[in-house]
């Protein structure tokens, strides 16, 4: 399922609030690293309802996915993040053809 989200950016462009629109904002969104190509991108995420917790995700261009991330950004992603795993199969790709925007 997937929800429609309105964003806001904050003092900088590296900060978005994102929200469902009309509601108080749900996260926070950091741009932490970017490759040179804009392939790859590491965020911070920061949602503090119900309770306080953030985490790091690793982003990639559609394009990129069959070839995977680029090496610098799946570095900084390892030493930004800890432990890790992956969410992202081939069914993904199916939201792309019929995503339903509420």
């Amino acid at each position: 399922m997937t929800t429609l989200l309105n964003g806001a950016f904050v003092n900088t462009p590296n900060y978005i609030y994102l929200a469902v629109p009309g509601v108080t904002p749900l996260c926070l969104e950091s741009l932490r690293f970017m490759s040179d190509d804009y392939s790859c991108a590491v965020l911070w995420i920061s949602c503090p309802y119900p309770g306080p917790s953030f985490w790091y995700e690793l982003r990639v261009r559609n394009t990129s996915i069959t070839t995977g991330p680029r090496q610098e950004c799946l570095q900084y992603f390892k030493n930004m993040s800890g432990p890790y795993k992956g969410v992202y199969n081939s069914s993904c790709q199916d939201m792309l053809q019929t995503a339903s925007v509420f």
